[in-house]
Parts: structure tokens; sequence; C-alpha cells
């Protein structure tokens, strides 16, 4: 018996999501920690990239966004389940779901370990390959069996079965369904024609197109080809409505991407690339593919699955952030409120300017050995500061951040200054503006003198009645009211 083909789609990705990677979803910062913990894999899409399906580490499946997954999906009910913004559909939670893949309007498939192939959302073209137009509210299953591979393009699907065969159906006003016309089809038809008697292991789609990989690393291409998108090269437009072979990659063998200890892969791209027509493949600088889409797409979407799977991987940053308060490496310590805090002479120095020179060539050595106590500053100001140096992070309240701006103003670091700044500003409230106006000024905060300075103008019948501005001294009084005065805050 001849080797089934993979699950994996047409695209692939190199390892798993890192947190950079995450960074570039910006639908994710949606999410409260709870359930993006739980979260095993993502996929994302949606006309501007605002919505996604999620699939968590106990089997359990959520969709987030705006009018996220198909009409009808969405209830008040989402407002309590986890995430705040996620709802949960229980079709397809325990079905061990694999792989998932998106049209416009949009339509969604659902392909699970097993080989069952969900679908559900839009319909308008048949899309969904249920034989008619009525759209789906919930995912159903499809009568398609032994799948192992899915893709959609605008209005369109495409799935691959574990002998190899390709079936399409939806959508074929510019063939992209494969069937020599462009009627639509309402159901899965299997693909003949170019791909008889081939071993098909990866399938894909875009809008109007779809693209097949066979066993033989042979690249197949049909559909609409107006931005050359098919990658079949000369003048873009001559749609193709049966598949045709990619001569251009006749001497590359194709297995979507990936990286190993004795092969390397390369990620090309073809298309309409950031309104830019590219009709020929060409080779990218990026690792994966899931990159050029959040690079170069546009709505930025995924093309397949975000892995969430622990990165065991330790970064230089994150090994210096471990290191903080660990007694077993430090080389120095200092005593704050009777409390114990552990760092490292070399990170200091490196970091700051005020132990740069404190621990120079002349710093006495019976004192190295010792405990350095500090005395005008509380132990979660101090710690907070010798954090920052570690992590680049303030983890403070931000009455408490007051004492570490006069931290940071005293040792001259302005980089924990700022962020200071920033963790005071979005803390202020009528009560406690004089207070923080007061505070800048003492320290030398010039931009958050202005923002204080700001606010209490924009509310100053209500701050002038607080205790903070009956505690002004007299000096700063006067300054603040020649400020207000030239502000134009007194019309009479």
């Amino acid at each position: 018996m001849s080797e089934s083909p993979s699950v994996a789609p047409l695209v692939g990705d190199i390892g798993s999501i890192t947190q950079s990677m995450l960074d570039r979803w910006g639908l994710f910062s949606l999410l409260d920690a709870e359930l993006l913990n739980r979260v095993a894999f993502a996929f994302v899409y949606g006309a501007n990239g605002n919505e996604a399906v999620l699939v968590t580490g106990d089997d359990c499946v959520y969709c987030i966004g705006n009018g996220t997954a198909g009409p009808g999906i969405i209830s008040e009910a989402h407002l309590n389940v986890p995430g705040g913004l996620s709802v949960q559909l229980d079709a397809l939670c325990g079905c061990r779901v694999v792989e998932l893949a998106s049209g416009s309007g949009p339509h969604l498939l659902a392909l699970t370990d097993s080989g069952d192939l969900y679908t559900w959302g839009s319909n308008s073209h048949c899309q969904l390959g249920n034989g008619n137009t009525n759209q789906l509210l919930q995912p159903t299953l499809s009568s398609l069996l032994k799948v192992c591979s899915i893709a959609c393009g605008a209005s369109h699907s495409l799935a691959l079965t574990q002998d190899g065969e390709v079936y399409a159906w939806g959508c074929n006003n510019c063939g992209q369904v494969g069937s020599g016309t462009t009627v639509n089809q309402p159901s899965p038809r299997r693909l003949a024609g170019p791909l008889t008697n081939r071993r098909i292991r990866r399938v894909g789609a875009c809008q109007s197109a779809s693209f097949a990989v066979s066993v033989a690393g042979e690249v197949f291409s049909w559909g609409c080809n107006k931005h050359g998108q098919l990658g079949i090269g000369g003048a873009s437009g001559a749609n193709q409505n049966v598949p045709v072979r990619l001569t251009s990659l006749e001497r590359r063998f194709i297995d979507s991407l990936a990286c190993g200890q004795s092969h390397t892969g390369l990620v090309l791209a073809w298309g309409l690339c950031r309104g830019q027509p590219v009709s020929a493949p060409i080779v990218t600088r990026f690792l994966s593919v899931n990159d050029v889409f959040a690079c170069m797409s546009h709505p930025p979407v995924t093309c397949k699955r975000l892995d969430f799977k622990p990165n065991y991987t330790v970064s230089i940053a994150q090994s210096i952030q471990l290191a903080f308060n660990d007694s077993a490496t430090s080389d120095v310590t200092f005593q704050v409120d009777g409390k114990l805090i552990h760092a490292h002479k070399s990170i200091l120095r490196i970091r700051c300017d005020h132990f740069r020179t404190m621990f120079n060539e002349n710093w006495n050595q019976t004192q190295s050995a010792g405990v350095i106590a500090i005395r005008d500053f509380s132990y979660p100001v101090y710690w907070a500061f010798l954090e920052f140096l570690y992590t680049d992070n303030v983890n403070l309240s931000p009455e408490e951040a007051i004492s570490l701006l006069d931290l940071a103003n005293c040792y001259c670091e302005a980089p924990l200054k700022a962020h200071c700044e920033r963790l005071i500003k979005n803390s202020i409230t009528i009560d406690n503006a004089m207070m923080l106006y007061l505070a800048a000024v003492k320290f030398s905060a010039s931009e958050l003198q202005k923002f204080c300075f700001e606010f209490a103008i924009h509310h100053l019948t209500r701050v002038v009645s607080t205790e903070a501005f009956d505690e002004l001294d007299e000096a700063t009084l006067r300054s603040f009211l020649r400020q207000a005065a030239a502000a134009g805050a007194f019309k009479y």
C-alpha cells in the first residue's frame, strides 16, 4: 500500500509561534491570559484580519472577533465565556480539530484528526458543499469522508482525501473549481484532467485560485490569474479552468516548507503582494509562510494554523530576567527594610551608570562580599528599580511610582523615568491630579508636568476643590495659576 498524504496543508511553518510572532496579530490582545494560555493553536481570518478560531489544549473550540464564524454564531452568551470576546463552538468541542480554513463571507471548514469535515457560515455560492445555497449557522458534518487537508478561496473550497484525490466545490466564475467550466459546483467534485493518476499531498487556495502539490513535488494551479497568482508566467489575466503545472518550478522539489538538520527550505511568494502584482514565484527572506501573510497580505490573515506550543528555547533576554534575585548566581546583595535583593554586578554596571560608577575598579573588595544597605527608598520601590534593569518592565502600583520617579531622578535613569511617567499618566484622577503635578515639578518630569497641567485645566472647577490643591505650596500655586491664565482658563 502506498503512503497516505500528509495532513499538512499546502503551506507550512517552522516551529511554534513565539511572542514576537504573536505580537503581529493584534487580535489576540483581546484575550485574557487564562484563555490565551490554554490555546493550542489559532486561525486568523476575516475581511480585516479581525476574527479567529481558537482550539485549546483540552479540545475546546472558541471564536473571537466581530461577527465571528458566520451568521447566527454570536449570541449574548459570548460575554460570559473565558476571553470576554469569545464564544464556544459546542459542535466542535471534543472532536479533535487539527486544521481550519476560511473564505470571505465568511465560510469556514474544520478538519478533525479522524478525517471528518465540518462546514458552516456563508453559502451564497455553494461553498459549503451541501448541495444548496442555504447558510449553516453551526458547524455541520460534511458527507465527504477521510479528508486529510482542506483549503478555502473567497467562495470555493478544496479537500484532499487520504487516497490523494482532490475535491472542489463552490464558486467557479474563474475556473477555480477546476471542472473545465465556469459553472458553480454545489457539492464536492473530484478533479481529473492533469491530476489523473497523480497522487496529491497538499492543497491550497487564494481568493479565486487553487493549488495542489503532488507527492513527486509538482505544483499545479488553476482559476483566476488576474494578478499572476497562478505563477504560470507570461502575461497576467489568462484564467485557467483546469489544473496547469508550474513549469518555472520543474527543477525544484516542492514540499510546502520545512527546515531540518540535513536540508533547507525556501519560502516563495507570488500574486498581489502589497499592491504589486508578481506573476512568477520569487524567493523571499521570510522563515515561514505565515510571516509572509502577516507582512505582505491584505488583510493580514493566517494561511494555516498558528501553533501555540511552548518554545523551550530560552533567549538571552529571558535568561537575564530569570537571573534577577537569584541567590545562587548573584555576587551582590542589597538590604532594604530588612529584606534582601540578590543581583549581579556585571548586569548592573552594563545597565546603569550609577552602578557603573559604584562598582568601579576601586570598589572595596571586602564590601563586595557583604550586603549593601539602602535607606533612602522603600523595599517595593528598590525592588522595582532593580527588576527594571533586568526586564525593562516596571511592576509597581501607581501610588509607589512617584517614589520610583524620585529614584530615577536621583540615579539619572531616563528610561526608567519615562516608564514611571507613563504609569503615572494612566493613574491620574481628579483627586490626585495636583499631587502628581507637584511630583512632576519636583522631579523635573516635563512631559508628566504638561500632561497633569492639561488634565487639571480641563477639569479645573473640580480640581481646585480637592484636598491636593489646598496642600500646594505658595510658589507652586502661583506658578500653576499663571500658566492657567496664559492657557485661557480664566474668562473674566
